[in-house]
């Protein structure tokens, strides 16, 4: 189960989700966790790769419109399989870059953000 909370960074309101990368080892698992951390609403294609870039390309649904993905235990998560976290790594760098296109072409307001932190904080995308 993701930990998922609401904290303050640089006085904006967050959306914290961390999500257990051991717990994201299938596309269905991973999309899941997901799910349950941001609260997806449902889908008649619930588990797909397109509904899971949708969703987390979107997240109008949430009060908070600033959020940060800390991904935990990844280098035990590669380990098992290196190409789901390659996958799942690779989609939300494709999240990422959405969140900072509309950023750049003020198509959302100037607080939004979506930060990418790996559970060391080794680097940040």
């Amino acid at each position: 189960m993701a930990n998922t909370y609401i904290s303050k960074i640089q006085g904006l309101d967050f959306l914290i989700a961390e999500i257990n990368t051991l717990k994201c080892l299938t596309q269905n698992a991973m999309y899941y966790e997901f799910s349950e951390a941001f609260g997806f609403p449902s889908s008649p294609n619930e588990g797909s790769s397109d509904v899971f870039l949708d969703f987390m390309r979107d997240l109008a649904w949430q009060k908070q419109k600033n959020f940060q993905v800390i991904l935990k235990n990844l280098e035990k998560a590669k380990k098992k399989n290196p190409n789901r976290v390659k996958e799942l790594i690779e989609m939300l760098e494709i999240v990422k870059e959405h969140w900072d296109r509309a950023f750049e072409s003020k198509k959302c307001a100037s607080e939004n953000n979506f930060l990418l932190d790996f559970e060391k904080k080794q680097s940040v995308i």
